[in-house]
This record gives structure tokens, sequence and C-alpha cells, in this order.
């Protein structure tokens, strides 16, 4: 968008298209009107609103989530973090330092939120700046991508968060017997986890505030250009009129190359910060695609060691060890945590007990996978962003739409885990289903 204005602006002959005997300052005016932004195609206004309705449906959902426990009086369902002390066979204490179990039932559901309200926002910006001119020029797009990219990353992680205190759960309530197996200290897991929120806004914000302040010093450049473009037009008008004397076509004369002078300086300004735009613009999708791949290979490696520490203690159960016992007890902690915020009893029936558990790691595959595809879409994003920006094919108006909807597609797919989380929030409380 902002590269379009400069490049009409800051071009080395910029009257070379304007037909003869017509008004060329009139003429610029109105083909910047004109060509001010790239037009999305029926297909791509249809898949924003698609995601739109979507997005709305899921910010519902999350409202639904964090706000109705309190509403109905069930306060102890919305614990943020814990501190689990990891203790030995004799019961004693492993390390001195507790692990931080982030709730990541609440978190995600909170970053989802942020995210589909920031989605929602962004789809509203890029329909406006396609039909107004004037929206183009003064609504920043840049805000709500870096919210979307934040709080998708967030999810992410979140989700990692609870296969690590599974896999750390699991390794310290297996049979002393066995093999010592090495574990990061809870020191490390909790930096890691709680650092990186941390490194994701320090490496986001910049770019995101150079964007702004040179998108905001373009506008102003492009506004000023535009003034003084209409200066221009009715200087130019009044040296076309057959009354004018010598005396005055000299003076007019004058103010036109005033005019130029400043369209010039004003060109150069545009360029330099157009430039800075670029650069901030590549330095953001750069961050993104590297945050990305590290986050992908994190979460694959990391879901892969989790699905077969899984299997394998349901080998050792099915053979009668009690190996799985640990992450059956995780399981149930993990579905029923968010409600009464108290570890629930063994069951008798180890049938039942099994079908639980299956039945929520089944679950929780799906949820992953689901992660696992949003990541690779935003991957693609960035990749495609980073080709097209560079050729110059991203202004276009059948790239501009595959970029902007695929950037919703993205926290769409992310978003589907909500749904499961939904449906077993209400699951949980039947009293609360039939009263709403």
């Amino acid at each position: 968008m902002m590269k379009d204005h400069q490049r009409r602006f800051t071009d080395d002959n910029p009257w070379n298209s304007v037909p003869p005997g017509v008004n060329p300052f009139q003429f610029s005016i109105d083909r910047s009107a004109h060509q001010g932004f790239a037009p999305l195609s029926r297909l791509a206004k249809a898949l924003l609103l698609v995601f739109f309705v979507f997005h709305l449906l899921i910010a519902i959902f999350c409202l639904i989530i964090l706000v109705l426990p309190y509403i109905r009086g069930v306060k102890q369902s919305h614990w943020f973090f814990r501190k689990l002390y990891i203790q030995d066979q004799s019961r004693q204490k492993v390390y001195k330092v507790p692990l931080l179990w982030v709730n990541g039932g609440v978190v995600m559901t909170m970053s989802q939120l942020m995210g589909s309200v920031a989605t929602l926002a962004y789809i509203l910006i890029q329909l406006a700046i396609t039909q107004s001119i004037n929206a183009s020029l003064h609504v920043q797009v840049e805000p709500a991508l870096a919210m979307m990219c934040m709080c998708e990353m967030l999810t992410y992680w979140s989700q990692m968060h609870c296969f690590v205190v599974a896999m750390f759960y699991h390794n310290h309530k297996t049979d002393s017997n066995g093999p010592k197996r090495w574990t990061p200290p809870p020191i490390f897991i909790n930096c890691l986890f709680l650092g990186f929120p941390m490194v994701l806004v320090i490496a986001t914000l910049p770019p995101v505030i150079g964007l702004s302040l040179n998108h905001n010093q373009i506008t102003i450049g492009v506004t000023s250009i535009m003034n003084t473009l209409r200066q221009g037009a009715s200087v130019w008008d009044q040296l076309k009129v057959p009354s004018t004397t010598i005396e005055e076509k000299h003076e007019l004369t004058t103010q036109l190359n005033q005019i130029m002078s400043q369209l010039k300086d004003l060109g150069v300004h545009i360029g330099i910060h157009a430039e800075r735009l670029k650069v901030c613009f590549d330095s953001f999708i750069w961050v993104m695609l590297v945050l990305l791949c590290i986050t992908f290979l994190f979460f694959v490696v990391v879901f892969g060691v989790l699905v077969q520490k899984v299997q394998q203690a349901e080998e050792q159960s099915a053979c009668g060890s009690s190996a799985s016992k640990p992450f059956r007890r995780w399981f149930n902690l993990k579905s029923h945590a968010t409600t009464s915020g108290v570890e629930p009893k063994d069951r008798s029936d180890t049938g039942e007990q099994t079908s639980i558990v299956n039945r929520q790691f089944f679950h929780l595959i799906l949820r992953s996978i689901c992660i696992i595809v949003a990541m690779c879409t935003s991957i693609t994003l960035c990749i495609l962003g980073i080709v097209k920006s560079h050729d110059g094919s991203i202004r276009s108006s059948y790239w501009a739409g595959v970029t902007t909807w695929l950037a919703t597609l993205a926290g769409s797919w992310s978003a589907i885990p909500i749904v499961w989380q939904c449906v077993s929030f209400f699951a949980i409380y039947p009293a609360l289903l039939h009263s709403v």
C-alpha cells in the first residue's frame, strides 16, 4: 500500500503519462485516488467474511469459558499456575525449586480470545483499506497482525508446556529400580517457558514500532503531497485563464516552480521512510519465521517424545506394570484440575479409567495436529511474504488477497482446540449447560 504511493510520487518523470492538454496536477490526484490500493477479489472477500464469523464465534466461546464459572461461583476453576514439588518413592523432594505448572487451558483460552479479537480487527481493516484511499493511508494493519502472531505463538508454547510437565511428571513417578533418566531441572523448564513470552515481545516490538512510525511518516508525507498537488492544480488552472496578464503568469510560474520543488522534496522524504518501512517489514517477517521454525521443531520433538512415552507406558501397563499410572494420574489431573483444583481419587474400574485416558489422549493428538497445521500455515505465509515482497508481486490484487486470508487461516486452525475445550467445559458443568 505505502509502496504504491511512494513509487507514484517519487518517479523520475511523473508527467510522462499525462495526456496533452490535461492539468497534470489534477491528473495525478485522480490517478492516486483510483490506484491507491490493490482491490481484493470476491473470493478473498468471501473467505475473509467466513473467517470473521468463525473468529467471532470463537471469541464468544472463549468469553463463556473464562467468565461463566465466575458468574456461577466456581471461582477455583481458573487458577493460573501451581507449584509442583517432585517427590521420590520415599516422598522426599527431588528438587528444592518447584515446577511451575501453568494452566494451559486458561492461558490458551486467553491468548485465543486476544488473537480472535485481533483477527476480527485485522479483517475489518483489510476490508476498509480496499474500499477507501483515506483508510489505506490512516489505518494501520501492522499492530493487529503482530497481535495475531504473538497470540498464536503463546498458544503453541502453552500446549508444549503441558507436554513437558507430563513427561517430567512421568520420569519422576516411574519405578526407582529402573534406569536413571536424565531430565532437565525445574528451574530450566520454568525459565524456558516463562522467558519465551518475554523474548517474543522483545523480538517483535522493535520492527512493529518501526512499521507504525514509518507508516505514520509516509501518511503525513502523502497527505502533504496531495495538498501540494491541489495547490498546483489551482495555479495551473489560473495559468490557462485567457485574461491572465503577463505579470500574473510570471508570478504563477514562479509558484509552480516552488510547488514542483516541494513535491520533489516530499517525494524524497517518502522514499526514505518507504525504504525503512520495507526494512521493518522484512525484519518482522524474518523474526516471525525464525521463531515459528524453532517452535515447530521444538513442538514436534516434544510431542513425539510424549507419544512414545505414553505408548511405552501403555504397553507396560498391558503386561501388568504400574508404569502407566503416572500418565493416567496426570491426564486425570489435567482433566479435573481446571474445575475443582483437587486431584481425583483412583477409580476402581480400571477399564473405565483406561477408556477415559485413551479418549483424552486421542483428543490431545487431534489438538496437536491442528496446532502443527497452524504452524505450517504460518511458516508458509512468512515464506510467501518474503518471496513476493522481494519480487514486488505482493502488491498485485491476487497475491494481496492470498496473503490476507492466509494470515487469518493460520489462527483459525489453532482455534479449533477451543471448540473441544468448550465442549469439555459444558460436559464438566452439566448444571451450567441447562441454565444457559
